[in-house]
This record gives C-alpha cells, structure tokens and sequence, in this order.
C-alpha cells in the first residue's frame, strides 16, 4: 500500500479556535494543576521563559501542598479559571503532571477562551485539560514541554525552538521537525491519512471513555504515549479503548516511545514472558488498518516533540512524515 492508497479527509463540523501567538513581552500564566511542584526545577523553567522575552506570571496555588496534589481542589480551580479568563495573561502553562485536573476540569467554564483564545500547553495528566478545550471551545492546545521540568534546557534546543516556533506563529503548514539525532519512526502500516490531532497519555484517554471531556475521535489523527506502565497494562488500556468503541473510523494513528514500560530483558529465567510495549502498540492498533507510525519522540521523552492539539494535519506513514495542514495559531 502507498501513502495515495489511504487518505481519510474529514469536514469539521463546528469552527474550530486558534489561539493568537505569543509575542515578546507578553505575561504567561503557570498553574499546577496536577501533582506538586518541584521548586528547583520550576525555577529553571522560568528562567528559561524569562530568556525567551516573555513574563511568566506563577498563579498564587502554584506552590500549595495538599495530599498528592498542588493545593486543594477549589485552589487548582481557581488558578487555573483566573489563567483562562484574564486577558492580560496570553497562555495557560501547566508546570507539572501527575494527578488532579480530572477533579477539576468538569467546573472550568470556557467562555472567555471562547471570546479571547490563547494557547494552553501541558501534556501527561494535561491531556483532560487539552481535551477539555476542544470539546468545549473546539480550541487548538499545544500537548507540550511543561513550564517546571527540566525539558525546556538548552540541551533539547531543538525541540524547544519547535515549541516556540507553534507558540509564536512562526510554524507554517509543511512538514514537523525530525529532531536532530532521533531515531526515525517504524512504519507498521502505510497509506495517508489527513484529519484534527487528537490523542495525549494513554492512561488520560482511557479514564476519559464516559466523561464529558471525552473527544470524538472519528476522523482524528489520533496519537498516544505512556509512561510507567507494562506492557500487560498497555494492552489493557488499549483493549479497553477498542471495545469501547473510541477508536472507531480514526484516521491514523501515532504512537510515542514508551518510557519505563519495557518488561525485564528476555534473557532473565526468572522474568515473566511478556511482548515490549511497541509490540502491543503495534499488535493492537495495527488492527485498525490505518496508516500507523510507532516511535515518535512525543510524551515523557527527554526531547519531546510538541504537538498541535486539534489543529489539521497530514500523516504520511510510509515515509514517516507528519505534516501541518493549516496555521496552529491566528492573529
């Protein structure tokens, strides 16, 4: 099969949101609202995005502590409803993952998005929150770099100035970056595909079958990544999603290196048999029969290749290139 063979093209149904971009000077909020803060690495961060012209504005919550979380429920909602709705305050930054925004993302009320889009950038446990936008607001988000982790160093200068270049409008439609010395992604299935990006942690999708930030994947180029789960766990989750139905009529599908979810090596007696996490990925989305990349260096990688969350996007899987159909952002 070629990349003419296979081309899913779907119509929107409702105008989709792009936010404006991010200019010199403007104030960014951060928020956490997930796990705590790690003060040191948040830091970095700001620093970082200080050095990039723009004024990181650390909502009052953000160093809270309570239980595994940062701040009690109504304080994350507060940050994070004063994030959205301020307009002197031109991006939603989250500064961590872990757990939380499910509690909370259901009460955020999204009408000042819709009046004044702007960017919202996180990934993980973010994945709600970016689902939220678009099932709410139908607004673009960038599944990317949080603001208080060591990702945004000058060690991963590629993948940051790509960060940057979606954030500030200076990312035209054509082909994503291939980061500078990243393995080039398998090709499980080929063909073409074109459709909105829609996907984020696989454990985030699965908790969001039945909830009412749960987007509708048909026509979607759908990608996933995880973290710290085995490759039983994968298999799980990704079953769980088939049969209920979330991934039916997807266009196609992008899958990120799983990190820490290999089984012990082969080699070990004593270690239970088990298929690596590709193979999972691969044996059940392969299924679906649509073009499918596996190995992107997207999720909790050191150099993480943000994305365009709901913006068009062309994926050619036999030469392994994921291409931007239209502006992610809009003046």
């Amino acid at each position: 099969m070629t990349g003419s063979d296979r081309v899913a093209v779907v119509a929107p149904t409702q105008p989709v949101l792009r936010p404006a971009p991010l200019r010199q000077g403007d104030r960014v909020a951060v928020v956490a609202p997930s796990h705590p803060v790690v003060p040191t690495q948040l830091q970095t961060g700001l620093e970082t995005i200080r050095a990039w012209g723009l004024r990181p504005v650390v909502l009052p919550h953000v160093h809270d502590v309570h239980g595994h979380h940062a701040g009690t429920d109504d304080a994350r909602l507060g940050d994070l409803q004063a994030a959205l709705d301020d307009p002197s305050l031109r991006a939603v930054w989250a500064a961590r993952g872990g757990s939380g925004v499910t509690r909370i993302v259901d009460r955020l009320d999204w009408s000042g998005m819709v009046r004044d889009p702007k960017p919202i950038i996180g990934m993980s446990d973010a994945t709600a929150l970016l689902h939220a936008a678009w099932v709410n607001a139908r607004l673009v988000t960038v599944h990317g770099q949080f603001a208080g982790r060591a990702h945004l160093l000058d060690a991963h200068r590629d993948a940051v100035s790509h960060l940057l270049a979606l954030l500030t409008g200076r990312s035209a439609a054509g082909p994503l970056p291939r980061l500078d010395g990243e393995p080039s992604p398998t090709t499980v299935v080929d063909g073409a595909a074109e459709g909105p990006l829609l996907g984020g942690n696989l454990s985030l999708l699965t908790a969001g079958i039945g909830t009412r930030w749960q987007v509708d994947a048909a026509g979607a180029v759908v990608f996933v990544e995880e973290v710290g789960e085995a490759p039983y766990a994968i298999d799980r989750m990704l079953t769980h999603l088939l049969s209920a139905g979330w991934l039916d009529g997807v266009a196609g599908v992008l899958v990120g290196r799983p990190r820490h979810c290999d089984p012990p090596g082969r080699s070990d007696p004593h270690a239970t048999p088990s298929a690596t996490a590709d193979e999972v990925f691969a044996e059940r989305l392969g299924g679906l029969g649509v073009p499918l990349l596996v190995g992107l260096p997207i999720g909790h990688v050191d150099r993480h290749l943000a994305l365009p969350h709901g913006a068009r996007v062309h994926l050619d899987a036999s030469a392994g290139i994921i291409s931007l159909a239209e502006a992610v952002t809009a003046w």
